[in-house]
């Protein structure tokens, strides 16, 4: 789920129902210059497109939500 504000990403929420994935991958076409302890972009110029890598919970909190606020 995204979050807009003022035709920016504000907030991305990403579930794993399933408890198969470690990682949730995304990109997007505007540019995001943020990370922190468990989510990275990057942005390929070429491109035009911000890669977003999200690290989901694992062990007892495998499945639960995630959200990262940009």
């Amino acid at each position: 789920m995204l979050k807009m504000n003022d035709g920016r990403i504000s907030e991305i929420s990403v579930p794993d129902p399933n408890r198969e994935l470690a990682r949730f991958n995304l990109s997007v076409s505007l540019r995001i210059d943020k990370g922190s302890e468990n989510f990275s972009t990057v942005w390929n110029e070429t491109t035009g497109m911000t890669h977003i890598s999200i690290d989901l919970p694992e062990d007892n909190y495998t499945g639960a939500s995630v959200t990262i606020n940009l």
